[in-house]
């Protein structure tokens, strides 16, 4: 028998991708197979290579066509549950993310813009430069350049 972790030389890129849960890597969605298809028109090795690529166990002792086809459909519909509910999941976090981005960080309130805080220092300097003797006004503003 052949191991089903190691793709054959004919095992398609789209083989590999399914087996390995990649198929959005090719821009398809992940679907261990196209609805539409018939399983019972499968062969056994096909069967029992989807029932392990899906995470089910293959039964032992011996088994009729129909006893695989029955594991894998049962396989195919767990995982199709669980992937449902770790989209639904993933869409609670999301939200909860979405929500909590949009509450924000709140600001704090704006002080009152105080006009007057340097007034007093402003109006004594004028005051300061108008008194200021011609010469020392002179003085001052080469030092200043």
């Amino acid at each position: 028998s052949s191991n089903p972790l190691k793709p054959s030389p004919s095992t398609s890129t789209f083989d590999v991708a399914w087996a390995l849960g990649s198929l959005p890597a090719l821009g398809l969605p992940w679907c261990p197979m196209p609805a539409e298809e018939d399983v019972s028109k499968l062969s056994v090795s096909e069967l029992k290579k989807r029932i392990f690529w899906c995470g089910a166990s293959v039964p032992s002792g011996h088994l009729e066509k129909s006893d695989l086809v029955a594991v894998l459909t049962k396989a195919l519909a767990e995982k199709a549950e669980q992937d449902r509910k770790k989209a639904e999941q993933a869409e609670k976090v999301q939200q909860e993310k979405r929500k909590a981005a949009g509450a924000g960080v709140p600001r704090a309130d704006a002080r009152p813009v105080n006009y007057d805080h340097r007034s007093n220092d402003a109006k004594q300097e004028v005051v300061d430069l108008h008194v200021m003797p011609e010469e020392e006004l002179k003085k001052r503003i080469e030092a200043a350049g």
